[in-house]
């Protein structure tokens, strides 16, 4: 494998470890009200699409790398709904 084809596995990493801190931010704090419910429905979104790409073209390491952002990703939108519909406050 070379320097090249490793640039696509080091941006999924770096992309996926951003949104792991910010759901253990979220499970620290309890709060959710700085955050984008867009932007994270957006993302899941665009991980979803990406994983049925990799499911057509039979790309594992697209698939997995694409998965893994969808776990927290779901964390903090689910808390975000939790939250605003116990508090009504974001």
């Amino acid at each position: 494998m070379t320097t090249f084809n490793l640039l696509p596995i080091i941006a999924g990493i770096v992309g996926s470890i951003s949104v792991f801190f910010q759901a253990h931010k979220i499970y620290i704090s309890k709060l959710t009200r700085d955050i984008s419910l867009i932007s994270y429905l957006l993302l899941i979104l665009s991980s979803s699409i990406w994983i049925i790409y990799g499911i057509c073209i039979k790309d594992n390491n697209l698939i997995i790398g694409s998965s893994i952002i969808l776990f927290p990703s779901a964390y903090i939108v689910i808390y975000k709904l939790y939250n605003f519909y116990k508090n009504n406050n974001y």
